[in-house]
């Protein structure tokens, strides 16, 4: 089980990931890509049900992020254009375990 920490920056992370979630017409899905000295070496892209949100669809990538560094071992910075999940996750009636 893992911890995650809100810090605003982590220095020297190993990653830099940035997470999008998208709805257009009925379909919903989000991507994750994933940096190493400003390089992109990774894009994960998800396809989620027609009924969910945009909102779950931006939640949804930054879970799949904290796992892609938890399988790996690594630090990562998270970059989410998403106010309202950022909200979620700070939210002080929870602890969030991975």
């Amino acid at each position: 089980m893992k911890y995650i920490s809100l810090k605003s920056n982590i220095p020297n992370a190993d990653y830099e990931v940035y997470t999008d979630g998208s709805r257009i017409d009925n379909e919903t899905g989000f991507a994750v890509c994933i940096l190493q000295n400003t390089i992109n070496i990774e894009n994960l892209l998800f396809r989620l049900k027609n009924f969910n949100s945009v909102f779950q669809a931006e939640l949804a990538a930054i879970h799949r992020a904290a796992i892609w560094a938890a399988e790996k071992n690594s630090t990562i910075n998270i970059y989410t254009d998403s106010l309202s999940s950022i909200a979620a996750l700070e939210c002080q009636f929870h602890i969030w375990f991975l």
